[in-house]
């Protein structure tokens, strides 16, 4: 398993090509070979569009699953993509075995170690981009230390 630190560097840098690639005026990017669409602001509520959801399908297209996730793992998230394409990838505590647990492989170290981390510093990475390109993205990212402009409202003031 390559350390979080590796594999959260090189999922940035698949963002940053993602961000910058589409154009970095608009909250909306296409990726992956389906070219499906993702809302680069949202952060709440389902996982259909999100950003959260991007990450996922990052991971996957990138191999980064790969470097950390067994292959009982990697069939979970395969079965994930391939029958819940609007879904994340989360590991199932009650699927670990003894032996995987004995050999340091737990829940934990899977969902809080590697899953936990990549999802929240790419989540910060885009919040911290949206922001510093000029992006009204107010309070979306507060669960990530980065607070922005909020929209200006459109009602003029009658006088």
């Amino acid at each position: 398993m390559e350390p979080v630190d590796s594999l959260t560097k090189e999922l940035i840098k698949s963002l940053r090509y993602t961000y910058y690639g589409a154009n970095s005026k608009s909250i909306v990017v296409r990726y992956g070979p389906e070219f499906e669409k993702f809302f680069l602001d949202k952060v709440e509520g389902s996982y259909e569009y999100s950003l959260q959801l991007l990450i996922h399908k990052t991971m996957y297209h990138e191999g980064i699953y790969k470097k950390f996730l067994n292959d009982r793992c990697l069939a979970d998230v395969e079965k994930v993509i391939q029958e819940y394409p609007d879904s994340i990838y989360g590991p199932n505590e009650d699927e670990f075995t003894e032996e995987e647990e004995a050999n340091g492989y737990t829940y934990s170290l899977v969902q809080e170690t590697y899953l936990d981390e990549l999802y929240n510093k790419g989540i910060f990475f885009i919040g911290d981009q949206l922001n510093k390109t000029g992006h009204k993205i107010g309070s979306t990212f507060a669960d990530w230390g980065i607070e922005g402009e909020e929209e200006d409202d459109d009602e003029e003031e009658d006088e």
